[in-house]
């Protein structure tokens, strides 16, 4: 089965992708586990009747998430060249005290671990 997080948060995207760079990607799928991309359908009216458009301009987790969320990230970033990624995804593991965050800075996927500090110990801060 693997180690489990719960997951909240997302990450935007800009531009949003339009749907030939969502229907190529194995991202696309509303019931995929692991990340996916967040889809919004928009009916606009044309000269030939009414279209949808359909574009994403989020990457979600799942709520329950199984692996390495930092490289998968990684991996979808790669996939969409051109695109700008911005935002975290906070991550609570199985283990007591097991939080971090995983995001997009300049462009770079970094992960963060909790600290925890006990009031009066080192690094704590009375005021």
């Amino acid at each position: 089965m693997g180690y489990e997080y719960r997951t909240n948060g997302e990450i935007s995207i800009e531009p949003p992708l339009t749907w030939g760079e969502i229907s190529k990607s194995p991202y696309s799928d509303p019931d995929r586990r692991g990340l996916r991309l967040e889809i919004d359908e928009e009916r606009v009216d044309t000269p030939d009747g009414v279209l949808m458009r359909r574009t994403a301009e989020l990457v979600a987790a799942s709520d329950v998430y199984r692996g390495d969320l930092a490289a998968d990230l990684t991996k979808l970033i790669q996939h969409f060249p051109g695109h700008t990624f911005d935002g975290w995804i906070d991550c609570y593991g199985e283990e007591p005290g097991d939080i971090q965050r995983v995001g997009v800075v300049n462009g770079q996927v970094v992960c963060q671990v909790a600290r925890i500090v006990w009031p009066g110990g080192p690094g704590y801060d009375q005021q």
